[in-house]
């Protein structure tokens, strides 16, 4: 982790430096600080739905599952058509947005739990979850295989022949040492002769 995790940074922003675009940045103190931002969406809604749910009361069975299932869904499914098609991410508002719902479903979620461990909203919640995350992943899988597919067929295609091979390899392992001679023609290259 770079500029974002370090120390307490990683608190705020889990990113690798190549992904702070996922992140708002805040000029603080003469330093950089970045906010993830779905986290900058889901942590304030957590806290705001288990406050509510703590001090008012265990809420009816239908508010506690539409929490649960349909306030994380926007989340999930930006996540997982971001994840499994390979397409860029949206917009950080888009994310953050986004992220209040995930929060909502989390904090929900804690306040059924404290009340009644492994309620089965909870239960079905979490594998709901990972069943989202299992679909993600196969997508995804599937998506990276073909790709790796069609570039396989893409060099058995282009077969080479034994000189070009050769030639190739031996450039990429020589250049590095400068001891590639090529013609004045522009042919293969020549070894260097041992004396």
């Amino acid at each position: 982790m770079g500029k974002s995790g370090q120390g307490w940074g990683v608190l705020l922003s889990h990113h690798r430096d190549e992904q702070l675009h996922l992140c708002y940045r805040v000029h603080l103190f003469g330093r950089d600080i970045f906010f993830c931002a779905r986290c900058s969406g889901i942590y304030p809604a957590l806290f705001l739905v288990l406050l509510a749910e703590r001090t008012t009361g265990p809420w009816p069975w239908w508010v506690q599952w539409g929490l649960l299932f349909l306030a994380p869904l926007p989340a999930l499914v930006e996540w997982g058509i971001t994840t499994a098609t390979g397409r860029p991410d949206k917009s950080n508002i888009t994310r953050t947005v986004t992220g209040m719902g995930l929060g909502a479903g989390i904090g929900m979620n804690l306040a059924v739990n404290t009340r009644h461990l492994a309620a089965p909203a909870v239960t079905a919640q979490f594998v709901y979850f990972l069943a989202v995350v299992w679909i993600v992943w196969m997508f995804s899988y599937t998506r990276r295989s073909k790709a790796r597919r069609k570039a396989m067929r893409g060099r058995r295609r282009r077969k080479q022949s034994l000189e070009e091979f050769v030639y190739e390899n031996m450039q990429s392992a020589s250049l590095d040492r400068g001891e590639v001679e090529h013609h004045e023609e522009g042919g293969p290259p020549q070894m260097p002769q041992t004396r």
